[in-house]
């Protein structure tokens, strides 16, 4: 039996989505409970500052700490202030 075009991209589609747990193995439907497909305004304008403010997504920059202490400890009320900012009140 000779698969058209579309089907074999569907079937590859769906054993993707079936290894990332996005397809219920039953039903191979998927599993609208864990998608988003909406953001609050400020969940929005926080990953457009994360986007801005970062060069990379999920990248932390570290240093070692062979700084004076005072740098040290400069740095991570920075840090402080910076996640302390970032906080929803």
């Amino acid at each position: 039996m000779k698969r058209v075009n579309s089907e074999v991209i569907h079937a590859t589609v769906l054993d993707y989505l079936k290894r990332r747990n996005y397809v219920d193995q039953s039903t191979e439907s998927f599993s609208k409970k864990h998608l988003k497909l909406t953001e609050s305004l400020q969940e929005f304008a926080m990953r457009t500052v994360m986007q801005r403010e970062t060069g990379a997504r999920n990248l932390v920059s570290c240093d070692s700490c062979n700084a004076s202490p005072g740098e040290s400890t400069s740095q991570f009320a920075n840090l402080a202030t910076f996640v302390t900012g970032a906080l929803p009140e």
